[in-house]
């Protein structure tokens, strides 16, 4: 398959301008704002309402998702997000080369599971 460089730019000025209609619109879902009493509950059905609208709107790669579910979560989520430590899995070298490089694809899927595991009644 032969992809020219011309392709590539058609194809990344598309989905910059498909950013842009997102923002613009403003039909994300609503912020997370949770009380410490019942927190998984309420981060399951937000969550669930996420996935919901990262499908419709064809949202589907892992950092990508990862950033706009921070993005809705809102101020509160990112603040419990970045305390969060990291697993020891996410720590080890990954990729091609185990040189430290990572691949992203999974990024979201990993960090749902801390914010799972935060939510988890006590």
């Amino acid at each position: 398959m032969d992809i020219s460089l011309e392709t590539c730019q058609l194809e990344m000025l598309a989905s910059m301008l498909l950013l842009q209609i997102k923002m613009r619109n403003g039909d994300g879902p609503a912020p997370f704002d949770f009380r410490d009493d019942d927190g998984a509950s309420e981060w399951k059905n937000w969550l669930r309402g996420f996935d919901i609208y990262a499908k419709a709107m064809k949202i589907t790669k892992g950092i990508e998702k990862l950033n706009w579910m921070l993005h809705y979560a809102g101020p509160k989520i990112q603040a419990v997000f970045s305390s969060l430590p990291e697993d020891e899995e996410e720590r080890k070298p990954q990729g091609p080369f185990a040189s430290g490089y990572v691949f992203k694809n999974n990024a979201n899927t990993k960090a749902v599971n801390r914010l799972n595991k935060f939510f988890e009644p006590k």
